[in-house]
């Protein structure tokens, strides 16, 4: 029979001590690479390089449009569905309406000072 390991105070205070550092370099690695792509992603642009590709992968200038508008015709605007609405409805016990069904999933958050 196996015997159950203490666990005391110490240890866990040293692996706190050991994940916090592990966050920290985590952080501080994560700056660098976003300082990183913003290099390359400049340098692209000062030297009008669209697509670079290489054997492991390759990188692009993508352009994306972002649209504001006010006091279009209703024909410019679609119906979307209103998942404040439902959400309020079932966290406080309505009946939902026929045909409305949700899903949820699990994801890791991170917050890192």
């Amino acid at each position: 029979m196996q015997t159950i390991p203490t666990i005391t105070n110490k240890d866990i205070k040293n692996k706190s001590e050991k994940f916090l550092a592990a966050l920290q370099t985590a952080k501080a690695l994560q700056s660098d690479l976003e300082a990183f792509w913003q290099l390359i992603e400049d340098e692209m642009k000062n030297h009008s390089i669209q697509s670079i590709k290489g054997s492991w992968g390759s990188l692009s200038i993508a352009e994306r449009k972002n649209w504001k508008a006010t006091n279009l015709p209703p024909r410019f605007y679609k119906q979307t569905l209103d998942t404040a609405r439902l959400n309020s409805m079932y966290k406080l016990g309505d009946k939902l309406p026929e045909g409305a069904s949700f899903t949820t999933s699990q994801y890791l958050s991170k917050r890192i000072k």
